[in-house]
């Protein structure tokens, strides 16, 4: 009952995601597809910065978390429903009620999910943006712009890089490895320059 209510809410969201990724010209991108391609360009441009092209830019990262949440799920719906509750701060109205987080909320934490949950698609700046803490929104515009379309390659199927030995089950900062540790994950070796590392659940015996 408790996922077909998510499932219901996930689908009656898709008019307020199609401002934000439209569908891939000469396709009829599917509900899911369209949440989900959404969802993952706000995390992943909160957690890596973005795809841009540039040196140093997001696409580790980008690479990274969606090889995590492509083995969340068979479906691209059942892939959005573990990224929203994930990353419930960014995921704003798309995480389960239960764990939705308020702008207000958003705003107290450090980081930047106070303006990365409200991007959109026609690069307007948005909600949470502070000019007198981030500078002008149009040195970001730009590389948010960039970062749409190699995020839908990676949704879509046409980008098919994978960076990691083995499929991560969740990321975290490096600068919080030792936490991540402690609490019995172990990281993966992964290709890239990504800021986050991918983790899985250690094995009794540490392997």
């Amino acid at each position: 009952m408790r996922d077909g209510l998510i499932l219901i809410a996930l689908v009656a969201a898709l008019a307020a995601v199609l401002f934000l990724v439209p569908p891939v010209r000469g396709q009829s991108a599917v509900p899911g597809e369209r949440i989900l391609t959404a969802l993952l360009a706000r995390v992943s441009m909160n957690e890596g910065g973005p795809a841009d092209g540039t040196p140093g830019d997001g696409y580790a990262d980008l690479a990274l978390i969606w090889q995590i949440v492509e083995g969340h799920g068979e479906t691209q719906t059942a892939r959005a429903r573990w990224l929203a509750s994930h990353s419930r701060c960014v995921a704003a109205q798309y995480a389960p009620r239960r764990r939705r987080m308020t702008q207000a909320q958003a705003a107290l934490r450090p980081g930047q999910c106070r303006w990365t949950r409200n991007l959109h698609r026609d690069g307007r700046r948005p909600e949470g943006w502070s000019r007198a803490l981030h500078g002008h929104w149009s040195r970001m515009q730009r590389p948010w712009l960039a970062h749409i379309p190699r995020v839908r390659a990676f949704v879509d199927g046409s980008d098919t890089h994978r960076p990691c030995v083995e499929t991560p089950t969740t990321w975290d900062g490096r600068a919080w490895r030792d936490a991540a540790e402690a609490r019995g994950f172990r990281a993966v070796a992964c290709e890239g320059n990504a800021r986050n590392l991918g983790y899985v659940r250690a094995s009794p015996d540490g392997a």
